[in-house]
């Protein structure tokens, strides 16, 4: 993929620490093996970098995790009249009331352990590295709305290092500005950010089901548009309008998101109905674009539905989907 992502204008990205620790040296190898604590350069010129296990387990982690301490918020449970959170995560079926003076006293705990880690990261590898960075990645959703407590904690953690010399907060486009030009090279193998670093997540017999379907309408796509090209259509707005929505439909299906939920079970039935539903889309779209003079095929107000619903993309380009 990283070719991909380099004909695009990216410079850097980010995988599973497997997908280090599993490469191979292709220049300047330093150690036996890769480490999360540098960042690499791949055959197609982008960089690459490697999550850190250490500090990704004090965020994500349920069982050594920050946001599992028993003084936070409790996300699961919600009062069934007003909505609201009123306990915090303390064991058992029967919850705590949330303290909030205690759970500010847990974020600047554990902002001062997050700052201790990272030196604990860092102090080793200056012996062995010329520049080491301990990358933590994190989905923007976790901070505020799984963990209550998370943008207090990003605050605390950054005020706890301006208070201090030995670790420099900074971005990866900034690091690769000082040291991009000394990175060694490497070959990665495959790997995912799913379970096992695979694609157990996404190849699994009980979803297997979604393949056939999303291989289908892909193909679909690359003829009905060789098709039309061949006959010089679409020539009005609604004909364009129909294919960019295709084209939408497409992409919705492919989400990855369908897949992972029910694979994890969370929103199983959801994860189902959005992935056919945008199937369902997609069929009468494509009913409609074999013979875009017919109007009946597909009536404006349907189509306009569509649109509404289904719209992420406003300016989407149909003609990505041609085969090349």
């Amino acid at each position: 993929m990283d070719h991909w992502l380099a004909q695009e204008g990216l410079k850097y990205f980010f995988v599973e620490d497997v997908g280090l620790t599993r490469a191979q040296w292709l220049e300047g190898a330093q150690q036996e093996v890769p480490s999360t604590l540098q960042g690499y350069r791949l055959q197609s010129g982008l960089a690459v970098f490697g999550r850190d296990q250490a500090t990704g387990r004090q965020v994500w982690s349920p069982d050594q995790g920050y946001p599992g301490d028993p003084r936070y918020l409790e996300f699961h449970q919600k009062d069934p009249q007003s909505g609201l959170r009123y306990w915090r995560v303390s064991g058992g079926p029967h919850k705590e009331v949330y303290d909030p003076t205690a759970a500010r006293e847990a974020v600047a705990a554990h902002a001062r352990h997050f700052v201790e880690l990272l030196r604990g990261r860092l102090s080793p590898a200056l012996d062995q590295m010329a520049a080491p960075v301990v990358v933590a990645p994190y989905d923007c959703e976790l901070f505020g709305h799984w963990w209550h407590e998370g943008p207090l904690f990003l605050e605390l953690v950054y005020r706890e290092l301006a208070r201090q010399t030995q670790v420099e907060p900074t971005g990866l486009g900034r690091y690769l500005e000082r040291h991009g030009q000394g990175l060694a090279s490497i070959r990665m193998p495959a790997s995912t950010w799913g379970l096992n670093s695979d694609f157990t997540v996404w190849q699994n017999p009980e979803h297997g089901w979604l393949w056939p379907y999303l291989n289908a309408t892909a193909r679909e796509m690359e003829d009905l548009l060789a098709m039309l090209e061949a006959q010089g259509l679409p020539r009005d707005q609604r004909g364009e309008r129909i294919l960019s929505q295709l084209g939408r439909e497409l992409l919705l299906m492919q989400g990855s998101d369908w897949p992972f939920l029910l694979f994890t079970d969370q929103a199983k039935e959801y994860a189902n109905q959005r992935f056919h539903h945008h199937h369902q889309r997609f069929r009468r779209l494509m009913w409609a674009a074999r013979d875009l003079s017919d109007h009946a095929r597909l009536a404006e107000q349907d189509l306009a539905q569509m649109e509404d619903v289904d719209c992420p993309w406003p300016e989407m380009d149909y003609r990505i989907f041609r085969k090349t």
